[in-house]
């Protein structure tokens, strides 16, 4: 990976399905250390890794304020860092692990990436009962996006943390 907001760090495999070997709850960890990161640094406490055939190929955190791009989530730029990495538009067979739940742009950008799936630690409520509210895009997708993707939430027990972090500055 290239780009200077990210973490090469995190297990040597990940899996599909079922996760037999636990991999799953590391790289979704490897993400909320990430987020924390983000916090420490007084940015949004998001932070999203793309894993493909097991290594992590995308990593960055959320840079919306830093670059007054409204664009710039943490799970579209890792998705970008991902692409430029394998020099393809395609992540067909990659798994994006994100602190919290995506909103709705990142989901529409992991489906156009061709992302089959998302884990993400912290759901839409706990982020904002945190004070990061954005539920209200998501309603607009409805269900059609679940179509596309398959969303999965593991609920860590430190979700939460990079999140209270960032309240607390």
């Amino acid at each position: 990976m290239t780009s200077g907001n990210h973490d090469e760090s995190g297990p040597g495999t990940a899996s599909t399905g079922d996760d037999p070997q636990g991999l799953d709850a590391q790289w979704l960890e490897s993400a909320i250390q990430g987020a924390e990161r983000q916090a420490r640094d007084g940015a949004p406490p998001f932070f999203a890794v793309v894993v493909l055939n097991g290594q992590a190929v995308g990593a960055a955190g959320n840079t919306v304020v830093l670059n007054n791009d409204p664009t710039a989530h943490a799970e579209i730029m890792a998705i970008r860092e991902a692409c430029r990495e394998i020099s393809r538009t395609r992540l067909t067979g990659a798994t994006l692990f994100a602190s919290a739940e995506p909103c709705a742009l990142c989901l529409v950008a992991a489906a156009f990436a061709g992302i089959e799936r998302i884990v993400y630690a912290l759901d839409a409520d706990g982020a904002a009962d945190a004070g990061f509210d954005y539920r209200a895009g998501q309603a607009l997708l409805g269900s059609g996006i679940h179509e596309c993707l398959r969303l999965e939430h593991l609920p860590l027990p430190d979700s939460i943390r990079p999140f209270t972090s960032s309240r607390s500055r």
